[in-house]
């Protein structure tokens, strides 16, 4: 190709429509809007949002703790932010937060198809504008209605994933922009600034740096042999295909014609691209600085607050990483079976068929791609990127019950969809219209899928009956829909789910509570206490573990037993507003009235900011009645001790939750 011609072409791929991008993004919307009829799930959506009033609002006292709380191990304070602002707009009408989830998700799949025209381009991937813009839209299609994003829009609790990858992608435009227009930094640095928004969402982008410089060395060609075909050679001839005209680099997402070798010529000098690809390397210092920050955060707040129930070894690890770098590509081939929890398998052994051919697939797909990058490095790029991408969630760091989890495709999987779209164009005209009708047809299939998985998370009992569907010995769903029984008042129905769950983990602490406290309910009171003594003989680090203990034991007529456990969850949870008000309830039992007024006092004032900031309903709000109990029975106490005017002060306090006197 003359470089007239190479410029005539490089001009039609960027007059390639932008149009496209609102078409991908109102598909997305139209089909991610069923989730607008689901509702809050008990499955992280109660500690994150229904029970927690300190992210309702965009106060300072909210902005503080939005940007010093690891709730649950996650420090994502821009996601707070999101949150914030949706209480303002909508208050707890769930619609509300599922509507700027389906949002964020639908202009992903448009910025996707913006940033898949330039790599595109790049690449040298097709001809036309259409073809292009044919290409591009088809990716962001089939990212945008996988069925395998349906857990990262459809649950609320993972606002995280599609506002960090909003951010990821505006990061990436901005960085290809620099690159297009290297003489200003400008681009550089609204690129690293939006990146650490995207970090401060959900670190997803803590191999971010490393994704850049494969990226860097293919399609945009400023490392390696590949920068210096770049600033010395020309494209290869078109070529002409049965009436299409196809660059020679249009296969497999672009390949390196005739590349040049490494390091020095033959003649021994050093070739141009090593000071430029120096250049590429130092740029990303930054980067690395932001990714290791994240990621530094990430690994410690997650290891030190979120356990899980596996216990894996180093094969155990090796093995659950080779699942997960099939399972992730087979699902995105084969998107059925979807079920919110893939459990540790127990026992887990990694030397099991499964695991075996998983890893012989792994080096085999390796060896394949590396074998071809000359030919289509595309190939080799995608697969770099998706394993740099997924290497942070593959289990060598086990944090939660998950063996794999369909949300971690979100940012992982985006490669093949972009290797993807470049079959649209790389095909003969005459076929091509067969090519565009089988895309179509898939990308309709993906929407129906969709449309179906995302009717599973429309509430608690249907999002686990899904699970349980899928895997009948699930002992997440056990608990959960046992759980949610037994708050509905069924304690019958809840006992089979909650003895199934106890039964597949018996040292599982929150399974053993959930059950002692069903048989208690149920009048099987010796089952019961035996069941919170077994729990207590775990020793659970967890100080809510403990003041259920407590509590339990208080119930079942065990005060001595009851106060240890409490003033455990008080040594690792001093600012545990329930504890203080049971242990002073049995402190005042005992007769230890001041003891016990000490105790009253501190729950109310722990208690006190919630009820002011809108929990004022002790129907509905636990601290809203522990404030209010607690004030009662200090305002008596006080009474006893002659203290009238502190009594009224506290009387006074009440008519924060609408009481006006003592009950």
């Amino acid at each position: 190709m003359t470089r007239p011609a190479r410029r005539q072409d490089d001009a039609a791929n960027r007059r390639a429509p932008r149009w496209p991008a609102l078409v991908a993004a109102a598909v997305t919307f139209v089909v991610f809007s069923r989730a607008l009829t689901c509702g809050f799930v008990d499955w992280d959506d109660g500690v994150l949002l229904l029970d927690n009033p300190d992210y309702r609002g965009l106060g300072w006292a909210n902005l503080r703790w939005m940007f010093t709380t690891t709730l649950m191990g996650n420090y994502q304070p821009v996601t707070w932010l999101s949150y914030g602002l949706d209480y303002l707009l909508y208050g707890m009408d769930p619609r509300g937060y599922h509507l700027t989830s389906i949002s964020l998700h639908a202009l992903n799949a448009g910025l996707l198809y913006l940033v898949a025209l330039r790599l595109y381009r790049a690449a040298g991937a097709a001809a036309t504008a259409g073809g292009t813009a044919a290409a591009g839209l088809f990716a962001a299609l089939l990212f945008g209605v996988h069925p395998l994003r349906a857990e990262s829009v459809a649950w609320v609790t993972e606002r995280k994933d599609v506002l960090s990858l909003f951010f990821l992608l505006v990061s990436l435009l901005m960085y290809l922009r620099h690159v297009e227009q290297p003489g200003t930094r400008r681009w550089y640095a609204m690129s690293l600034a939006v990146l650490a928004l995207s970090l401060l969402s959900k670190p997803w982008g803590m191999t971010w740096f490393a994704v850049l410089l494969v990226l860097d060395w293919y399609p945009l060609r400023r490392l390696g042999a590949g920068a210096a075909e770049k600033q010395t050679e020309p494209r290869a001839p078109a070529l002409h295909v049965r009436g299409a005209d196809v660059t020679g680099s249009a296969s497999g997402f672009g390949g390196a014609q005739n590349p040049l070798p490494h390091g020095r010529g033959s003649d021994g000098n050093r070739r141009p691209w090593v000071g430029a690809g120096r250049r590429v390397v130092l740029e990303k210092v930054p980067i690395v600085l932001l990714c290791a920050a994240a990621g530094g955060t990430a690994l410690y707040v997650q290891t030190t607050q979120v356990i899980s129930t596996a216990r894996l070894d180093l094969f155990g690890r090796l093995a659950q990483a080779c699942y997960g770098l099939v399972f992730y590509v087979w699902k995105s081939i084969l998107p059925l079976a979807l079920t919110p929890i893939y459990e540790h398998p127990r026992p887990m052994d990694p030397f099991a068929p499964r695991y075996v051919a998983c890893a012989a697939l792994v080096v085999a797909a390796g060896a394949a791609l590396w074998s071809a990058r000359r030919r289509r490095p595309g190939g080799l790029a995608a697969g770099l990127i998706y394993v740099l991408s997924i290497a942070p969630v593959l289990g060598l760091v086990q944090v939660g019950p998950q063996f794999v989890a369909e949300r971690y495709s979100y940012v992982a999987c985006i490669p093949w969809a972009l290797l993807a779209g470049v079959g649209i164009v790389i095909r003969p005209a005459r076929g091509r219209r067969w090519i565009v009708a089988a895309s179509v047809g898939v990308v309709a299939t993906l929407a129906g899928l969709t449309w179906r998985q995302i009717g599973f998370w429309r509430d608690v009992p249907t999002l686990w009956t899904r699970a349980l569907a899928c895997d009948p010995e699930s002992f997440n769903a056990h608990a959960n829909l046992g759980a949610w029984h037994y708050r509905r008042g069924t304690p019958d129905a809840a006992l089979t789910h909650l003895r199934r769950a106890y039964e597949a983990v018996p040292k599982h602490v929150p399974a053993v509570l959930n059950l002692a406290s069903c048989l208690g309910q149920m009048g099987r009171r010796k089952e019961s206490l035996a069941l919170f003594r077994r729990a207590a003989g775990l020793d659970p680090p967890n100080p809510v573990d403990w003041l259920t203990i407590g509590n339990g034991l208080m119930i079942l007529g065990q005060p001595q037993e009851a106060q240890d456990a409490l003033r455990r969850a008080l040594g690792r949870a001093p600012d545990l507003a329930d504890a203080h008000f049971r242990l002073a309830l049995l402190l005042e039992r005992e007769g230890d009235a001041d003891a016990a007024l000490g105790h009253y006092r501190r729950a109310a004032d722990l208690t006190e900011p919630a009820v002011r900031s809108g929990q004022s309903d002790p129907a509905v709000f636990i601290d809203a009645e522990v404030f209010a109990q607690s004030c009662v029975r200090a305002a008596a106490l006080l009474e006893q001790r002659g203290e009238t005017r502190e009594a009224a002060q506290y009387r006074r306090r009440l008519r924060l939750s609408g009481h006006w006197g003592t009950r």
